[in-house]
């Protein structure tokens, strides 16, 4: 990434920001190919029932510029940004496959007997990174960033201003975290 000062989208975001809808599309096709690339590694991580990246990138995106008006103060406060949209795309599309299954659709993707649900998965990583949220804000930031948008840890640090270092330990905290709540869920679900 390149730093914010020097970034044609930071400069293209102030401008949008400013009031010219025509940045929206320059930056577009500025961070498209990075956005599909987060997205993908999304993709690559998760079951083949989750949308492809393209499809990620242009949901995020829409939602970022067209519904929620984007208010990105520079190139990696839209990094963070991409990320939030991006595990809202996720946790709608999962939500909306786990409602059609619990409904009876005959269309629905059901995953094999004993095969992870990756509907559930994002589902409930979604409700961990909620709980994680309201007790440590800054390491929910860095899993979501992580997680649903891609980014390495030099990226986060970078978006958040902290080290590389404390990400990798709050991403390790978190990870430890969420393993042993989930892990205690299944003893008490199997017992």
């Amino acid at each position: 990434m390149t730093p914010d000062a020097e970034s044609p989208a930071t400069v293209l975001l102030r401008k949008l920001d400013a009031g010219d809808s025509s940045a929206a599309g320059e930056l577009f096709a500025i961070v498209y190919e990075e956005l599909r690339r987060l997205a993908g590694k999304w993709t690559a991580r998760s079951a083949p029932t989750t949308l492809p990246p393209t499809a990620i990138v242009h949901e995020a995106y829409v939602r970022l510029v067209q519904v929620e008006g984007l208010r990105a103060e520079s190139r990696s406060h839209f990094f963070r940004l991409a990320a939030k949209a991006m595990r809202s795309v996720l946790v709608d599309r999962a939500r909306a496959r786990a409602f059609r299954r619990r409904s009876g659709d005959s269309d629905a993707e059901v995953p094999e007997l004993g095969a992870p649900d990756p509907a559930y998965e994002v589902i409930r990583t979604d409700e961990l990174l909620g709980q994680l949220a309201s007790c440590d804000p800054g390491t929910a930031q860095i899993v979501e960033m992580r997680l649903f948008g891609g980014l390495t840890n030099e990226e986060i640090a970078e978006a958040t201003g902290v080290t590389t270092r404390t990400v990798e330990r709050s991403f390790q905290a978190a990870r430890a975290w969420m393993n042993a709540t989930l892990d205690a869920e299944s003893e008490a679900g199997s017992g």
